[in-house]
């Protein structure tokens, strides 16, 4: 059996090809339905069965019908003829077109009193009255390019906008609805004389998104649409006096400067949460000639010469002193950023020849896929092409780095791949942390730049900040806040839309970049609108237009807005179409200016422009939109299952749509703007793109079977986006695992998040692979908790510890399985710990701890057990916390897990440490030392070392305390550690000051405060700040040390940092005393002695007491002294702190002396006993 109809549409993909297939060419389903009732094969397209009569889609309607046309349907079914629609609208609806989703303009239309006329009159009497009244209602539908989509009874519904967009469809209905309203009323009159009978009409009008199907035109049937919007119309129609036309508000906001009309009631509709504000259309005010659009890029360059002048006075006069210039360029779409950027770039190369220019861009589809942004800068760094290959693009970048000379050029060489290809393995890399990691790939990437500037000035134009991933984004902020400390040459050029921000810029709300230039382009002014007009049609740009032009350049140029990309597209659609002619040296507009096809708005062009194209090359518009990044020929061949698509490709890049060029597999092709990639993506239906994703799924996936792991961010990208939930959900999760592992924290975040939401309508005994060999299996509530886990980890190693603490509240219930409890309860404990809430931090760890005892893994209770001890250690009940990690230790001798095993080591030294207990200190650092060595973690190794550094310092040691800390600098430089890297310079910085050696102290701090600054973290740039302070206080810079104290001392009292702040309070605490300002010192006990009675160690508390009775000593009272002094004496001597032990010596001089004793002598001698034992035990210092 051959289907009458010549084109086919398959109702799973909605492909459109000849009829006389019975598969799908694009799905592989048939495209033929069955009867239940017969069993007969029918077209897709039938409701009821050809051979039988059984209906085929009973509960498929495009839309309910409202109640008054249902009732006026079943009375005139009989009686009301088939009308014809005009031949233009047959030849709109004739092609086949697959269901799309349109913004439309709907009529609806019920003639008041058809009713009683039909009740009063013959059927066919009634039939030859109204037949003509349809007709000419249909003709002037037709004269404004509507489609009627349907006659039911006494009503029309129309619709502007369909099956192709204009760029005023609204206000063609509204023309339309004024026309036919005088037209019944006309007719009605002349009736009444006739029959002594009238008719009138109400009508309703509403704009808004629906899905619009093809249709049969042969078979006489209209366009099909399916929405809300339709209901909202018939409501409007519904509650329209008799001769009167309301529409609602989205239709008045684009109605009111054209025509007349007037507020009218509140319309409480049925289903609708708020009532509808009504608007009566009354009349014409003026008629709209013109309509937006957006154009495709252009070389036509007019305009803006003052911004770029004064941006190439900028640049040129930061190049003169070699420092590098940042520039962000902000506008609405259309406004000329990208274009601008580009005459930058080439009015510099004019006068910088060596000038050498790096592009990278983002995308709509790109703010989840890590280092998107920054993998297209290095690749055009490179000159290498997306699909270029890791063997070609090793050598490119060994012999690149090489040309350099960069220091560690193996180690960026390895952190440059690792960005380029993160699914590949690298040793040197493979023990780093995710967060070191990504801070050293930041670094790589600067120090490439910085480098290759010094060769030659650098323009970096990066587009499309908007959509910029925020790994990349933090990059670029990072980059562009050490911009004036780093030897950068160059230009950076940002373009952004100046829309509102979309996901992945909370970054830039929370540290803007700062430019020496932010330009927020305005619209052209209409003289330079005006000289662009006349440049595109090769006119003198300073001469009034030609007559013949006026108008139009009038009706353009008022719409333009100032938008250059507008202009262009609108001549260049004119130009296209023919409608604008140049015949004899004079132009000739080929219509009239009121039927002037001029779209109104930038996605109302882009449509107008995809309507009329085929409907395959619509199609294969569609899928390249779904697709985003560049896609090459050969894919979309094998997608179509068609090697013959490189005419259409070629035709669409010369028609100005896509770019075209040559990659590595052959020719490429993407949008020229990502707002036409946006408006064709959204034309397709829902269930559309989820087949096309999955399709491109499915095929990215068999191309790639023998190496996924470059691809399964494209692959979590089309699959969450498609129903193959089982697949979203696996590429998902190991995208996560992977954008986790390279400290992406925020795409894991995100797919996590995602994975969640699919698993929750999941059957719970569903299985789900999680990896590509379906070797490993989770159920939903499995993975469920798996994940909760994961998004936690990542929180609590962000800092975001307040989302840490709201996710923990969300979902720790009674109903989950204890341990699950337990896990939660451990992260809730980490996020109280880091707010310094100790005492709740342990009851957490207590709670969690009874509820796994004895009921799980020993290596998870170990973990409870080590978090127990680190938190007593801060509650200063280093007992408990001791007693805590020997436990951990003891579970842990039957099923070792290394890393716990040396964490328990480290909080036990660190306990000891504070306990001033030395040795044991000693032994417990050595022991986690030695299994970092064992596991080969370098970054272990040297915290350990910088550890064992402290204690030695505070035992006098100090040749060997400088020994681990230099040889703990020296691995973190290797390893381009910056935040060890920090950490041993304030070390070193520390250790160098409490000898008296200030210049090296300074310069060592001065490194660790700008590092902690660079790396955001306020703990350690306040404690670095705090050192340098004390570097001034040693030079008596009393003043200075203060200004740097205060700001350090407030910092850490806002992080909770109490343990920190003892030694800090007693600093200051004696700068008063050395200023004279006794009532400032005196005031500050008040807040600061209970802090130190609680957080202090015997040094601080001792050095607390001494400075009491340096206190009583300056303000004249020796005899108070004597007290204080001597509780410091008795805490610091067993201390054998030599610094306090100095200072309290020259106080107790100083107070024998006053008050006349024979014991000065006796501290004389001490005094020099000491230094002379300094000096013996670190003779190299001195």
């Amino acid at each position: 059996m051959q289907p009458p109809s010549s084109v086919a549409i398959c109702q799973t993909c909605h492909f459109e090809q000849n009829a006389h297939y019975n598969y799908c060419g694009h799905c592989g389903l048939s495209v033929w339905q069955q009867c239940t009732r017969c069993k007969q094969s029918l077209p897709p397209e039938f409701k009821f069965c050809g051979f039988c009569g059984e209906g085929l889609h009973p509960h498929h309607q495009p839309h309910p019908l409202p109640q008054t046309q249902v009732k006026a349907a079943a009375k005139t079914a009989a009686i009301t003829p088939p009308v014809d629609a005009p031949q233009t609208v047959v030849a709109h609806s004739a092609v086949a077109r697959v269901s799309e989703r349109r913004q439309v303009a709907v009529l609806f239309c019920d003639i008041c009193g058809f009713t009683a006329l039909s009740e009063s009159l013959d059927p066919e009497e009634v039939s030859n009255i109204i037949q003509p009244l349809f007709q000419q209602c249909n003709a002037i539908i037709g004269k404004y390019e509507g489609v009627v989509e349907k006659f039911i009874g006494d009503a029309i519904m129309a619709l502007f906008g369909v099956p192709f967009a204009h760029e005023d469809d609204p206000e063609r209905a509204a023309l339309a609805a004024l026309e036919m309203r005088e037209l019944i009323q006309n007719f009605g009159k002349e009736l009444e004389k006739e029959h002594g009978r009238s008719i009138n009409m109400r009508m309703g009008l509403h704009l808004g998104t629906v899905v619009a199907g093809s249709v049969e035109a042969l078979e006489g049937r209209n366009y099909q649409v399916m929405g809300d919007v339709i209901n909202t119309a018939a409501r409007m129609e519904q509650n329209a006096k008799p001769g009167h036309i309301l529409v609602t508000e989205e239709m008045f906001r684009l109605l009111q400067e054209s025509f007349e009309l007037q507020t009218d009631a509140l319309i409480q509709a049925k289903g609708k949460a708020k009532p509808l504000q009504a608007y009566e259309l009354l009349g014409v005010r003026r008629l709209q000639q013109a309509r937006r659009g957006l154009a495709e890029q252009s070389e036509v360059w007019v305009g803006r010469q003052e911004e770029l002048a004064n941006l190439i006075q900028l640049v040129e006069t930061r190049l003169q002193v070699q420092s590098g210039t940042l520039i962000q360029l902000r506008g609405e779409s259309g406004i000329g950023k990208t274009r601008l950027a580009q005459e930058l770039y080439l009015r510099l190369k004019e006068s910088q020849p060596d000038l050498r220019r790096i592009q990278a861009c983002s995308t709509s589809y790109s703010t989840n896929f890590p280092y998107f942004m920054l993998q297209g800068l290095i690749r055009s760094l490179l000159a290498e092409e997306e699909n270029s290959s890791h063997f070609e693009l090793h050598s490119h970048l060994s012999d690149f780095l090489e040309s350099l000379k960069l220091p560690n050029a193996e180690m960026v060489m390895s952190l440059l791949e690792s960005l380029l290809f993160p699914h590949l393995e690298f040793p040197q890399l493979k023990l780093i942390p995710p967060e070191r990691l990504q801070k050293q790939i930041f670094r790589a990437v600067a120090d490439v730049l910085n480098r290759l500037s010094r060769q030659g000035p650098l323009f970096i134009q990066i587009d499309d900040l908007q959509w910029c991933d925020p790994l990349s984004l933090m990059w670029l902020i990072e980059f562009q806040e050490n911009l004036p400390h780093q030897p950068f040459q160059g230009v950076i050029c940002l373009t952004q839309r100046a829309e509102e921000p979309r996901a992945g810029q909370a970054a830039i709300s929370a540290h803007p970049i700062q430019t020496h230039c932010d330009l927020d382009l305005s619209p052209l002014p209409i003289s330079e609108c005006q000289a662009l007009f006349c440049k595109i049609l090769d006119l003198a740009p300073n001469s009034p237009l030609p007559d013949e032009l006026q108008a139009l350049g009038q009706a353009i140029l008022n719409r333009a807005a100032g938008k250059p990309y507008y202009i262009e597209e609108v001549l260049k659609n004119l130009l296209e179409d023919q409608i604008l002619q140049k015949q004899a040296g004079k132009w000739n507009l080929t219509c009239s200016l009121r039927d002037l096809p001029l779209p109104n708005s930038i996605q109302r062009l882009i449509m107008a422009r995809f309507d009329r194209l085929e409907a395959h090359q619509r199609q294969l518009l569609q899928t390249v939109s779904a697709m985003g990044a560049p896609v090459s020929q050969n894919l979309l061949e094998i997608l179509f299952n068609d090697s013959s698509q490189e005419a259409d490709l070629l035709s669409l890049h010369q028609a100005g749509l896509l770019r075209h060029e040559i990659g590595a597999y052959g020719p490429e092709y993407s949008f020229f703007q990502a707002l036409t990639q946006e408006v064709i993506y959204n034309t397709m239906v829902k269930r559309r793109r989820r087949v096309l994703h999955k399709r491109i799924g499915e095929t990215i996936e068999r191309l790639s079977s023998a190496d996924p792991y470059p691809m399964l961010d494209l692959l979590a990208y089309h699959y969450s986006r498609s129903e193959e939930t089982l697949k979203a959900i696996k590429y998902l999760y190991l995208s996560a695992a992977r954008a986790s592992r390279l400290f992406a924290n925020t795409q894991a975040l995100e797919a996590y998040s995602h994975i969640l939401e699919i698993l929750a309508p999941l059957e719970r005994n569903s299985l789900i692979a999680i990896d590509l060999q379906s070797k490993e299996w989770r159920r939903p509530a499995q993975l469920e908790h798996e994940i909760l886990q994961k998004k936690a980890e990542i929180l609590f190693r962000t800092g975001a510890y307040d989302r840490l603490m709201d996710l923990v509240e969300k979902h720790l219930s009674p109903e989950l399985p204890l341990l699950e409890q337990a896990r939660l309860m451990y992260w809730q404990g980490r996020g109280l710990e880091k707010r310094s809430e100790f005492a709740k931090a342990r009851e957490s760890f207590d709670a969690a701890l009874k509820l796994v005892e004895n009921q799980t893994d020993p290596r998870e209770q170990a973990r409870f057990w080590n978090a127990c001890g680190w938190v007593n250690r801060w509650l200063g009940e280093y007992e408990t916390a001791l007693q805590a990690c020997q436990t951990a230790l003891k579970l842990l001798e039957t099923q070792p897990d290394m890393e716990q095993i040396a964490y328990a080591h480290n909080v036990m030294g660190v306990v000891h440490y504070y306990r001033h207990e030395w040795e044991a200190s000693l032994e417990h650092y050595r022991q986690g030392l030695e299994i970092q060595e064992q596991i080969q973690d370098l970054w272990g190794h040297a915290n350990s070392l910088s550890n064992m550094g402290n204690v030695y310092f505070m035992t006098n040691r100090w040749q060997e305390a400088f020994g681990v800390f230099r040889e703990s600098l020296k691995i973190r430089e290797q390893l381009s550690d910056l935040e060890g890297i920090s950490t041993s310079c304030n070390n070193l910085g520390h250790a160098c000051l409490e000898l008296g050696k200030l210049d090296p102290a300074e310069k060592y701090l001065s490194r660790a405060h700008a590092l902690f600054e660079q790396l955001k973290q306020t703990v350690g740039a306040a404690v670095a700040q705090c050192n340098l302070g004390l570097v001034a206080m040693r030079r008596q810079q009393w003043q200075a040390a203060l200004a740097l104290l205060e700001p350090g001392i407030l910092a850490l009292e806002k992080q909770n940092m109490q343990v920190l702040l003892p030694e800090l309070y007693n600093y200051r605490s004696e700068i008063y005393l050395e200023l004279g300002d006794f009532k400032a010192a005196e005031n500050l006990e008040a807040t600061q002695d209970p802090v130190i009675e609680q957080h202090g160690d015997p040094v601080q508390k001792g050095r607390k007491a001494r400075l009491k009775g340096l206190y009583c000593l300056f303000t004249g009272q020796p005899e108070a002294a004597q007290a204080p002094f001597k509780e410091a004496l008795a805490l610091l001597q067993p201390t054998g702190h030599q610094g306090e032990c100095r200072a309290l010596y020259e106080n107790l001089i100083s107070l024998h002396q006053t008050l006349g004793l024979s014991e000065v002598s006796y501290w004389q001698q001490a005094l020099k006993d000491l230094l002379a034992a300094e000096k013996s035990l670190h003779p190299h210092l001195h």
